[in-house]
């Protein structure tokens, strides 16, 4: 028997561009706007156009300061 390990959730990606995409509660279209936070993974992987996000942001790099 295989043991299915908890996936991680997904983190929330920032759109740049309106997209339709269709509810998969409802299967109704949906209108997202510029700016809207998702995080449902079966909203994403509707969403194919990389324009249609906004670049993701890596965390700052540490760097070692010159010395004085």
């Amino acid at each position: 028997m295989a043991s299915s390990s908890p996936k991680a959730p997904t983190p929330p990606r920032c759109l740049a561009a309106a997209v339709f995409v269709i509810d998969p509660a409802t299967q109704q279209p949906l209108l997202l706007a510029p700016g809207a936070e998702v995080s449902n993974p079966d909203i994403i992987k509707q969403i194919t156009h990389p324009d249609a996000w906004q670049p993701e942001t890596s965390p700052p790099r540490r760097t070692k300061s010159a010395p004085s």
